[in-house]
Order: C-alpha cells, then sequence, then structure tokens
C-alpha cells in the first residue's frame, strides 16, 4: 500500500534500481486483442527495495522460488498496472537513462486511454491499431537494446 510521497533523491533511487531490474510490458487480455494493459515490473533477490517500491507508489510483491545451483532461491516480483503503472513512469521519468525511450512509448500508449471511449464502448479500430504498434515498438525497442549490448 503507498505510504509515503517519495523525495527526488527517492525518485532518482528508484528510476536508477527501475533502469536496471525493471521491465515496461504492454499486455493483451482477450483473445481478440481488444484489451491492452501497461504493466511494469521490477524483480529483485532481497525484498527489501522493492518493499520500498510499494510504499512510494503502491503495487504488489510477489514471491517466486527459482531452481539455482541445486537448490532455491527467492525472487521478488514488485509490479503495478494501468493508471499506478503510468504513475510511477510520470514520476520517474526525468531521472530514466536506460528506459527512457521505453517509459515515453508506454506514455504515449497510456494517452490512448481516455474517457472518451468511455469504460465499456466499442474501441475504435484505429486505436486498437496504434496500441497494437506501440505494444511491437516496445518490443522492438528491448529488442534493439540486447542487440545493441551483444555487439558492443
Amino acid at each position: 500500500m503507498k505510504t509515503a510521497l517519495p523525495t527526488s533523491e527517492q525518485l532518482a533511487y528508484a528510476a536508477g534500481f527501475f533502469d536496471g531490474e525493471g521491465t515496461i510490458r504492454i499486455q493483451t487480455h482477450s483473445r481478440r486483442c481488444r484489451t491492452m494493459m501497461l504493466s511494469v515490473a521490477a524483480c529483485q533477490v532481497t525484498e527489501y527495495p522493492l518493499d520500498r517500491f510499494v510504499q512510494w507508489f503502491g503495487g504488489t510483491v510477489k514471491l517466486r522460488w527459482l531452481k539455482y545451483r541445486g537448490g532455491r532461491r527467492p525472487l521478488y516480483t514488485w509490479q503495478v498496472s494501468s493508471m499506478q503503472a503510468e504513475q510511477f513512469l510520470r514520476q520517474v521519468l526525468p531521472y530514466l537513462v536506460a528506459k527512457q525511450t521505453e517509459a515515453e512509448l508506454a506514455l504515449q500508449f497510456r494517452a490512448t486511454f481516455r474517457p472518451q471511449y468511455g469504460d465499456r464502448s466499442r474501441m475504435p479500430d484505429n486505436v486498437i491499431a496504434l496500441r497494437k504498434e506501440m505494444q511491437a515498438g516496445l518490443v522492438q525497442i528491448r529488442h534493439d537494446k540486447r542487440q545493441e549490448a551483444f555487439h558492443a
């Protein structure tokens, strides 16, 4: 549960942490691809940094156990989606470096979710097509970064 407003130093810390450990996704939630959602997450083997994210930005932390060298080790994942994801990205955007382009595209995606469409109205086909382009663009940005890192 969000309990504190982060200071500028804490926002810078969160952005740096998210640049290294975070991910931004546009997910499709229906068979006909008409329902899409922005999601941001960060993973870490220790829970403490992610508990701070919950305090500052809301969301949840979930625990999964991974196989590791014949044993198991924890992997904690913080996640927010939709409006909370948008609010998080808006707050950390001035401090992001590695994920700045992804965050800007994600915020453009969220800008297509405005009241003029209503909760139950049929989404115009051109808006759905634009959202799918943005989803593909986000995947392409991540792919290009991996290729850059591989060839560096």
